[in-house]
């Protein structure tokens, strides 16, 4: 049997944990898979993969300012994606950590997601993208 790396390992038991956390509520698949993916990029080991999906949606945003309805997606359909889900994570963690978990627990109690974010940090999928397109240096980064 092929030996479990521990990225993987990492990914799927935080989002284990955020699935039976609360209630069984989905998460939308951008705050979901970039919670995965943000759990790998701060474990002490690895990461490996996360930092080179970072690289792919830099290098993909900035040829095409596009996130191609990153937000309305149910599954990715480019590795770039990924990279991207983890960079909204950290964002909203590092603009407000408490109003995060505020966020993911209302999404948990039944709020819609678009309106717990609009509640918990006053912003839209369409005001997150700028935000994200600043950071890598792609302001008219669209939805």
């Amino acid at each position: 049997m092929p030996r479990a790396q521990p990225e993987i390992l990492i990914h799927h038991v935080a989002l284990g944990m955020l699935h039976r956390s609360r209630s069984t509520v989905e998460l939308p698949h951008w705050l979901h898979e970039g919670i995965g993916q943000w759990a790998i990029a701060n474990m002490p080991v690895g990461g490996k993969d996360y930092r080179r999906r970072q690289e792919w949606a830099v290098n993909a945003l900035h040829e095409s300012p596009n996130l191609l309805d990153f937000f309305k997606m149910e599954q990715f359909q480019a590795p770039w994606q990924p990279g991207v889900a983890a960079a909204m994570i950290d964002i909203l963690l590092k603009t407000d950590p408490s109003a995060f978990r505020q966020y993911v627990r209302e999404i948990k109690e039944g709020q819609p997601w678009r309106a717990a974010l609009q509640e918990t940090y006053n912003l839209t999928p369409d005001d997150l993208s700028p935000l994200y397109g600043q950071q890598i240096g792609v302001p008219n980064l669209r939805p």
